[in-house]
């Protein structure tokens, strides 16, 4: 493992916390359109997350490799 290696893994893990506190506020302040029931799904918000999922994962991968 190298060092930036494990920065940028870091830094991607903290992102992805910061997306879902996103998500989870607008959850909590009920952001929701008109016509959606009680989910998050296919909105922004949760784009960002799932976004912030895949990069966290490939740093990951990454920085377990040889």
């Amino acid at each position: 493992m190298k060092p930036s290696e494990i920065l940028q893994a870091y830094s991607a893990a903290k992102r992805f916390v910061r997306e879902i506190d996103v998500l989870r506020r607008a959850e909590k302040d009920n952001f929701l359109p008109k016509n959606q029931n009680c989910s998050l799904w296919g909105s922004m918000q949760s784009g960002s997350v799932r976004r912030a999922s895949m990069d966290l994962t490939r740093a990951l991968a990454q920085m377990r490799k040889p």
